[in-house]
Parts: C-alpha cells; sequence; structure tokens
C-alpha cells in the first residue's frame, strides 16, 4: 500500500509538471502570435532598381541612390507594400540578372534595353532627358575624342591607333562608332592597333586619352561637357573626331543622334508599383537634389526605340547577332553542293523557306509582345501624365478635344470653355504664329516639338507651359491627335514674384506707372505716382485703369506712338521732356521691357527736374558773366604784363621781373581756363561752329607743328615728322581750325610732359581705311591709375595741389569731343618712365564721298603698342640732341612696335549713324 501510494504521489507530480509545461507553451504562443501577425503584416515586396554603372559602381550609387530613397518615401507616405533596392551592374551581369529574374525594373542605354526587350520581354516606362542650360535633351550619340594636340581628324586615321572604349555592346559609344566607321570602310578589327575596354566606365576612358595612356577614346555624347562643368577636366584639352553638326544639340558628337536612356520593368512587377513609379519620377523636376545628384536629368515619356533595333540589326549584334550565321549558311549551303542540281537546290529552298516561315512566326510573335508591351506601358504612362501632369488632346485641326484637371487650374478656366474651341484662342499673339509656322509643322511632318508656350488665363494674366508637344498616328499612320505634355513654369521664368518686383518699385522716389504694350491697360502704380498723377488727375484708383483715362487723347496718340517705335526697335528707351502745371518740368523715361518668352511691359518714370533746370539756368547765367566780365579785363591784364615783361616801361628790378613774370604766367592760365569752359560749354549745348570743307590733313598738320615750334623750343624739345606714306594729299572732311586745336592741345601735353633733350615724333598714314595722326613723347607716361578718366573734365594724370604742370584739366575732355564731331576716333597707349602716344583716327575723302570709319581688326580699332617702338630703338631719348632743329621731316620706312602695358580708346558714334548703307555720304 506505500509503494502504491508513493507511486501515485509521483504521478501527480509528474502530472503538475506536465501541465505547467503545456500551460507555458501556450503563455508563449499567445505572446508571440501578435508579434508574428504583425510582421506579417508588415512584409514589403522588394523591387530590385538595377542601374547600368556607365561611371562606376560608387559613382552610380552616389548619383542613383536619393532617386531609391524618394521612391521609398513616397511608398511609405502613400502606405504601399513596396522597397525599392538599388544596384549597380555593367551590361553583362545587368542582361545576366533580368534573365535570371533578380532584377525588376532597370535602367540602362538603349541597346541593353532592346536586349531585355526582344529576350525577356521587358518593356519601356520612361525615357531619360538630359538638362543643359535650362533645356531638354533626349538624344544621345558616341563621341569619338583624341587630346587636343593630336593631329588625328576623321575616322580613316584611327587604324593603328591605340583605342579604348567603355564596352563592346555599349550602343551610346562604341556600337555607333563602329556603324559610323564603316562608312569609311573600316571593320572592328583594323580601327586601332590596340582596342580597349574600360568595363563600362566612362571616366577611366576619359582619363586614358588625357593621360596619352591611349589615343582615341569612345565615350557618350556630352560626357565631356559634364565633366568641364563640374571643373574635373578642362574642354579645351580635347577634340572631337570627325564631329558631326546637328541643330540644337550643344554637345560634341561624332555619329548620327539616337534616343537617349530608357527605363524598362519587366513583366512581373505589379501595375501598383509601376504607377508608383512613373508618378514619383515625372513630378521629379530639373532643380531637384534627386536630378541633381545624377547629372541634372529628367523624366518623360518612353520614346520609340524602333530605330535602334534597325541598327542592332544592321549591326548584326544581340540580340540579332543570328543573321550572321543565317546569311553564312545561306551562301555555304549554295556554294558547298553545286552539283546536286535542280532537285538539291530546289530541297534547300524549301527547307529554307520553312525556316525562314518558322523564323517569322517567331520573330513576329516576339513583336506582337512587344507591341503589347507597349501598349500597356502607354496605358500606364497616360494615367501618370493625367495625374502629376498638365495634359490636353487637340484634334489634328488644332481643337482641344481633352483636358486634365491640372490644365483647368492652371488657366483658372471652365472645362467648358476649353474644349471644342480653337488651341490658338487661348495663346499670346506671337505664340499663335509660332503654333501655325513650328508646332503644327512639326506635327505634320511627324516630329516631336518642344519648347515654352504663354497662354492666357481668364483674367488676361500669361501662364508660362514648357510644353513637349507629340503627334499621335493613326492607323494610316497620318496624323490624328495631338497631346500636349506640360509644366506650369510661370513661378520660375518670372523668377522674382510680382509682389516682389512691385515692392522694388514703391522704393523708387520718382514717379513709376507700368503700361501694357498695345492695350496700354496700367499694371502698377508706384505711391508716388499714385499720389501726384493718378488721384490727382483721376482720382481712385488706378486698378482696372488704362493710360487714356488721365492723360488727354492728343497725349495718348503720342504715347502709342512712341510705344510703337520702342516695341520696333532697335532702341528701348526714349526721354523726353514735359512742362506741367505750376511750372514743373518732368523728364519722362519710357522704356520696352521684354524679358525672355515673357510678357512685354513700357515703364514709364516721372522725374521732376525743376530744380535741375534752374541749376542749369544758373549755370548758363554764370558762363555768361565769365564771358563778358572775366575774360575782357583778363585780356587787358594780360596785354599790360606783357608791355611790362617786353621793357616798354622801362627795365625792372630782378625781384620785380620774377613777379610780373608769374602774373602774367597765371593770367595765362586761367584765361586758357576761360577759354576751355566756354568751349566746353558750347560743345555740350551744340552750338560750337564748325565750318565744314574738303582739306589736306597733311598740309594742316604741318601748320599745327610750325605754329607749336615755339612752344617745344621754351621746353627744350625736338619734333620728329615722319615722312608720309601715301601718294598725293591726305583728304578729309571737317574744319581745319578746330583739329589744329586738337593737334595744338596734344602737342603742349607733349611738351610740357617731356624731358629736355627729347623729341615728339608725328606721323600721318592711312590705315585700314583711315586716316592716323600718331603724336608719340619720351615722357613721364600715364600712371595706370590714371588712364581710365583721362578723357574726363578736370582729369589731370597729376591732380595733387603740388603739381608741377599747368593744365585746366579740359584739354583732353574737349579733344576727344572735337575728334567724335568729325567722326573719328581718339586713342592712346602709355607706359610709365617710356612715354606716350596719341592715336587720332579721321575718316577718308573718296572722289566726293566721305567714307565712314570702317570696323578693325582690334590691334587697329584699339592700338596696343606704341607705333614707333621700331624707330625709337635707333634714338636713345636720353641722348637726342638738343640743338637739334626742331621741325624736321625725315624720311623712314613703315613703323612697328612693341607691346605696352594699357591701351583706353573713346571712339565718337553721333554722325557715323547718319551715313548710308552704301558705306558714306555726299559732301555738302
Amino acid at each position: 500500500m506505500t509503494a502504491l501510494i508513493s507511486s501515485l504521489d509521483k504521478l501527480l507530480q509528474l502530472r503538475k509538471f506536465f501541465l505547467f509545461r503545456v500551460l507555458l507553451v501556450a503563455v508563449t504562443l499567445a505572446c508571440l502570435g501578435p508579434a508574428t501577425a504583425q510582421d506579417v503584416h508588415n512584409e514589403k515586396t522588394e523591387i530590385t532598381f538595377g542601374v547600368l554603372a556607365s561611371e562606376g559602381a560608387t559613382r552610380t550609387l552616389e548619383a542613383w541612390a536619393p532617386t531609391v530613397s524618394l521612391l521609398n518615401d513616397t511608398a511609405r507616405k502613400q502606405d504601399l507594400p513596396y522597397r525599392f533596392r538599388l544596384e549597380p551592374h555593367n551590361e553583362a551581369s545587368l542582361l545576366e540578372g533580368l534573365g535570371r529574374g533578380t532584377i525588376d525594373v532597370f535602367l540602362s542605354d538603349p541597346a541593353a534595353f532592346v536586349t531585355a526587350e526582344v529576350e525577356e520581354g521587358a518593356r519601356a516606362i520612361l525615357s531619360v532627358a538630359q538638362m543643359w542650360e535650362n533645356k531638354t535633351y533626349n538624344q544621345t550619340g558616341a563621341l569619338v575624342f583624341t587630346r587636343n594636340d593630336s593631329l588625328l581628324r576623321g575616322f580613316e586615321g584611327l587604324a593603328g591607333r591605340r583605342v579604348m572604349a567603355m564596352a563592346p555592346n555599349e550602343l551610346t559609344g562604341w556600337k555607333l562608332a563602329v556603324q559610323e566607321a564603316r562608312k569609311y570602310r573600316l571593320d572592328p578589327e583594323s580601327i586601332g592597333a590596340d582596342l580597349l575596354f574600360s568595363g563600362g566606365n566612362q571616366r577611366e576612358v576619359v582619363y586614358a586619352v588625357q593621360n596619352g595612356l591611349v589615343d582615341v577614346g569612345v565615350i557618350r555624347a556630352g560626357v565631356l561637357e559634364n565633366l568641364a562643368k563640374q571643373g574635373i577636366i578642362k574642354l579645351e584639352d580635347f577634340r572631337p573626331v570627325a564631329p558631326m553638326a546637328h541643330a540644337g544639340f550643344p554637345f560634341w558628337v561624332s555619329t548620327p543622334l539616337f534616343p537617349d536612356w530608357v527605363m524598362g520593368s519587366m513583366p512581373n512587377v505589379p501595375d501598383q508599383a509601376l504607377g508608383l513609379l512613373i508618378g514619383t519620377l515625372l513630378a521629379v523636376d530639373a532643380q531637384s537634389p534627386q536630378a541633381r545628384a545624377a547629372g541634372g536629368i529628367v523624366w518623360q515619356a518612353p520614346q520609340n526605340y524602333l530605330p535602334v533595333h534597325d541598327l542592332l540589326i544592321s549591326l548584326h549584334a544581340r540580340p540579332y547577332q543570328n543573321y550572321i550565321k543565317q546569311a553564312g549558311a545561306r551562301i555555304y549551303r549554295a556554294y558547298k553542293w553545286p552539283t546536286l542540281g535542280l532537285a538539291a537546290l530546289i530541297g534547300f529552298s524549301v527547307l529554307f523557306l520553312l525556316f525562314e516561315l518558322s523564323r517569322t512566326k517567331r520573330l513576329a510573335e516576339n513583336r506582337k509582345d512587344v507591341l503589347h508591351s507597349e501598349v500597356r506601358s502607354k496605358q500606364f504612362y497616360r494615367n501618370a501624365i493625367e495625374d502629376h501632369t498638365v495634359f490636353c488632346m487637340l484634334t489634328k485641326d488644332g481643337v482641344i478635344s481633352h483636358v486634365n484637371d491640372h490644365f483647368v487650374a492652371v488657366l483658372d478656366r471652365s472645362r467648358g470653355s476649353l474644349v471644342q474651341n480653337p488651341f490658338a484662342d487661348i495663346l499670346d499673339e506671337s505664340n499663335q504664329d509660332l503654333l501655325k509656322s513650328q508646332i503644327m509643322r512639326a506635327m505634320q511632318a511627324g516630329a516631336t516639338w518642344e519648347g515654352a508656350l504663354q497662354l492666357l488665363k481668364s483674367n488676361g494674366k500669361a501662364a508660362w507651359l514648357q510644353c513637349t508637344v507629340i503627334p499621335v498616328a493613326g492607323a494610316s499612320k497620318a496624323l490624328g491627335e495631338i497631346a500636349i505634355v506640360a509644366s506650369d513654369v510661370t513661378q520660375t521664368r518670372a523668377g522674382v514674384s510680382e509682389k516682389r518686383f512691385n515692392n522694388t518699385l514703391e522704393l523708387i522716389q520718382d514717379q513709376v506707372v507700368v503700361l501694357r504694350p498695345g492695350t496700354m491697360d496700367v499694371l502698377f502704380v508706384n505711391a508716388a505716382a499714385e499720389n501726384r498723377l493718378i488721384k490727382g488727375r483721376m482720382g481712385g484708383g488706378w486698378k482696372g485703369k488704362t493710360a487714356g483715362n488721365f492723360i488727354s487723347n492728343e497725349d495718348l496718340a503720342a504715347l502709342k506712338k512712341k510705344a510703337a517705335a520702342l516695341a520696333n526697335g532697335p532702341e528701348r528707351r526714349m526721354t523726353w521732356e514735359v512742362t506741367a502745371k505750376g511750372d514743373i518740368t518732368y523728364e519722362i523715361s519710357l522704356e520696352y521691357a521684354q524679358p525672355d518668352q515673357e510678357e512685354p511691359r513700357l515703364i514709364a518714370i516721372y522725374r521732376d527736374i525743376s530744380e535741375r533746370k534752374e541749376i542749369e539756368k544758373a549755370k548758363t547765367a554764370f558762363i555768361a558773366t565769365i564771358s563778358h566780365e572775366l575774360r575782357t579785363p583778363l585780356t587787358s591784364i594780360k596785354g599790360a604784363l606783357g608791355l611790362t615783361l617786353s621793357g616798354a616801361t622801362g627795365e625792372m628790378p630782378p625781384k620785380m621781373n620774377n613777379l610780373v613774370s608769374m602774373a602774367a604766367t597765371n593770367c595765362e592760365r586761367l584765361i586758357t581756363l576761360i577759354n576751355d569752359i566756354l568751349d566746353l560749354e558750347k560743345i555740350e549745348a551744340g552750338k560750337m561752329d564748325y565750318k565744314l570743307e574738303t582739306f589736306d590733313l597733311g598740309q594742316m598738320l604741318t601748320t599745327a607743328l610750325d605754329t607749336n615750334k615755339f612752344f617745344a623750343d621754351k621746353f627744350g624739345v625736338a619734333v620728329r615728322r615722319f615722312a608720309d606714306e601715301h601718294d598725293g594729299p591726305a583728304l578729309t572732311y571737317g574744319d581745319p581750325t578746330r583739329l589744329t586745336q586738337v593737334i595744338d592741345n596734344l602737342m603742349s601735353n607733349a611738351a610740357k610732359f617731356s624731358d629736355a633733350g627729347s623729341e615728339i615724333q608725328v606721323s600721318l598714314k592711312e590705315v585700314a581705311g583711315r586716316w592716323r595722326i600718331s603724336i608719340r613723347d619720351y615722357g613721364e607716361g600715364i600712371p595706370k591709375h590714371a588712364q581710365p578718366t583721362m578723357f574726363d573734365k578736370f582729369t589731370q594724370a597729376d591732380s595733387s595741389d603740388t603739381r608741377s604742370k599747368g593744365g585746366t584739366g579740359l584739354g583732353l575732355s574737349i579733344v576727344k569731343m572735337i575728334v567724335e564731331q568729325h567722326q573719328g576716333r581718339i586713342s592712346f597707349v602709355s607706359e610709365e618712365g617710356v612715354g606716350t602716344e596719341f592715336f587720332i583716327d579721321l575718316p577718308v575723302v573718296v572722289g566726293e564721298t566721305v567714307m565712314p570709319i570702317p570696323e578693325a581688326e582690334e590691334s587697329i580699332q584699339n592700338p596696343q603698342q606704341f607705333s614707333t617702338d621700331a624707330i625709337a630703338g635707333e634714338i636713345d631719348r636720353n641722348q637726342v640732341r638738343a640743338d637739334r632743329a626742331p621741325v624736321a621731316v625725315l624720311e623712314q620706312g613703315r613703323m612697328s612696335g612693341q607691346d605696352s602695358d594699357v591701351v583706353k580708346s573713346h571712339s565718337g558714334e553721333g554722325i557715323v549713324s547718319k551715313f548710308s548703307s552704301a558705306g558714306g555720304r555726299r559732301r555738302s
């Protein structure tokens, strides 16, 4: 009994232990159950995104990681069960992964896509377009290039060269280069002595050419320009081989253009994932971090890749490499059994026919699958662009047949006011001509058109759309419909918001009115104009008003005439003065502003210049006072001092003689200053008298040098006149007296700033259809800091109070004005410690016609070297004999010169514009 009880106790203990274990397992399952269910619920489908790494795996990961992150963020926000994973591949591994089914979507060159399309049933969902200087380019080609110092020019010189390309099957590289080389009867085996491939990395090809490791490189068009833009290379270090010019294409290219890279998907990718992918990428603009990381690309609808199919067939490349084997088999059979006779020939023909029928059927099935994939891709794309872009459809005649919600919102119009109405009705006038002349012609030709269009909103304002206009062909391949896919770029094109622009105008103290050309609608009025012009003339506000509401009909007609003249160009601004009530004088500046492809506008600025007019009147009165009240007594004082110095009043003591001499010198300076001010006032007021005639410059120059002999002797400076290099008189048309004044001023400056014992060299010759007078001294030279302002009023090289040379600072300003009034140019070359040379260019008289100074090379228009260096080299400027004849004519050859540091040039254009288109005018 005791043993039985003991056995029962053990059994109960075991039962308790068993129940405890069952209970523990149940609690554990209860705890783990929800977590497991939650894990199952959070499980996401992974979509592998394979990218063809054309610049290495690291660069590919850097370029496309932001895009993959954007896709994953979008999927998370939309609560979609997908996660995208990025994989860089070379072409071989990419195609292998597609074949194994480990890659779902991929980005590759067109050749790899066509291979995947034919062999694996892939379909195109998006195409890549490159952004360059704010424009999109969705085509590319291959560039064959070499170093800039290479003698290679064309494909025929590739034989025997060391050549490097990215990969044997890369379309926008080696395949296109081979196709182009065949035009020169070159096959791949004879193109290069050593043919290398970088394994798909384009930068390695560039570095190999740059460092001389190979002679020639083959890469995708645009790579060099992008590397140069990033500062990695210098574009001038390279040169294209056999470059081709394609209209509107900005990159070097050596081959025809083909569609750019394409994003494809495999058949097993869910439709929901494809919709997410297409919608997200179409919304990416060129300024987004994803586009910048990828090298400035944007996404577009898939292009037509049939030309790529044709190219691969002609190259017998994958997936059409069997063409070569089939052709070889036909040739082999034709020549292997020629003796079998007609029976064998018929038999083989039947076999061949059966084979061809079978192959054709297989290709037709493949083609059917491709077309089916294209239809599905188009449907996905249509759904995506409806949701994420501004989209509309037109009939072949340009009538709107469909608009999406974004299109209605952008134009702020109802759908009923758009559909069944001509598309031209909502375009700006200039864009209506563009629609007829370019867009509709492109549609009839079956070509896509891209560009910006200005559409009118319901309130009359402009909306800018960056459009891609696509022709849609019907079953007969004739134009059936027109699709317009666009992005709203109104704010981007405006650059600065309307509010910021108006705030800027508010800061202007003058009165500003902005008008719309043509209708003269008031677009904006700043506070100053609103208070003084608008409220004072018509009361109330300015919004919804036109210029005709606050000016007379006569003034409105004159304003429209001025606006039309500005719109027609070439001048875009004009200024005039009017006198308003209360003797207030306004200076009105009207400017026609038209930013690139934006709405033009007229900006009128009213400036009160009454105070300036009073100052001008006071200035005129002051000049008259100088003329009548100062010049006459100063002339008498000068004469009296001159008589005293000549001894007419008796001999003076030395100290008194010095004082009287100083007074005479300062009196002469004061008279010169007054005369210069009066001359300058006359020239600026247009009252300077010019007695125009045809005369001989050579004779005038001789007379002027004889007149300046005394002044040169006073400073101990000799004057050398080189023999004229032309036959006969140097005829020009002008006022000899005023031009003599020019020579006198330049000669006096040359003498004052030359060392005693040196010389001044003067020449007259014909240079490039103009007479050129040069006056060269070997004096101090003009400091560099003073050269830019030498022709300004009251400007001297030494403007300090202790300057040793006299002068008013007006001489060169007057000289410049006189020369420009003669349709001439004046310039100079100067170097400190070497000297200065002034050049005066004047028109040539041929028969009875004054010929304007023609445009010439920069070295002639603006001399940058001394013209007398060659001759001056024979003369030591410090050893010129002081007793040399002051004026001498020496026979010399043509003068040449050496480089100097600085040149400044000023030209007169006022009278030249009056010349006729024949190149001259008749002398009156």
